[in-house]
């Protein structure tokens, strides 16, 4: 089994091999999924609320090989990204082996993305990992994605307003535009939330309207359901 060293060995071991910058070196070849780390437990914020994980030891099994439902204990390279350009009051403490920054969860849908706070504790780094990377002969490893991890609104009252919101912004986009032209879910989120916006209502996050979109998208190149096809 690999050997995981605490963040400030790590630091100290890249010190002794001559690096000036060793903090700075684990956290690009962090991001660049050169280096795996793990956490012992996280503090995870977004508008759902507040969640404290502790993680298991081991990332659970995926004979599948399809991606477990969740990364931790390993962290996501996408987390470093957030931390090395410091992004919203990133935290960086090598020393201590605590890291946090506010991260976006689908960079693709920009600005309407959900974002969540991550507070990293207990963070270690591969021994293997790092051994290969200052021999010269680093390698990618298996990239780990961010999600959404903290409390979501199930059980709370759905959002009975801002779904009718998005409902009838949706069925005036689909009035206005011809919808043989549009597959992109992302683009018509997009714009049906700016529409919205210009409106000063608050979107529904993406991930809540999505399959909506996409039935829409089917039930009219399907003739489900009559929209405006120009002319």
């Amino acid at each position: 089994m690999s050997e995981w060293i605490s963040s400030l060995h790590a630091v100290k071991r890249l010190r002794d091999a001559g690096l000036n910058a060793p903090e700075a070196t684990l956290g690009l070849w962090a991001e660049a999924g050169f280096l795996r780390a793990r956490a012992i437990w996280g503090r995870f914020s977004n508008d759902g609320g507040t969640d404290e994980l502790t993680f298991p030891d081991e990332s659970p099994a995926d004979p599948d090989g399809l991606g477990a439902a969740t990364p931790w204990p390993n962290i996501p390279s996408d987390f470093w990204h957030y931390v090395n350009v410091k992004h919203g009051n990133a935290e960086a403490h090598y020393e201590a082996g605590i890291f946090a920054a506010l991260v976006v969860l689908d960079p693709e849908i920009g600005s309407h993305s959900d974002t969540e706070h991550i507070k990293l504790y207990g963070v270690s780094f591969n021994s293997d990992n790092l051994d290969a990377l200052l021999n010269g002969v680093g390698e990618p490893q298996v990239e780990v994605k961010l999600t959404k991890t903290a409390p979501s609104n199930r059980g709370r009252r759905p959002n009975a307003e801002g779904w009718a919101d998005f409902g009838a912004a949706l069925a005036r986009f689909v009035y206005d535009v011809d919808m043989t032209e549009q597959e992109d879910s992302g683009a018509i989120y997009e714009a049906v939330a700016d529409m919205l916006a210009n409106a000063d209502r608050q979107p529904l996050d993406i991930r809540t309207v999505k399959p909506m979109i996409e039935k829409t998208i089917l039930w009219i190149k399907n003739n489900k359901v009559e929209g405006h096809f120009g002319g």
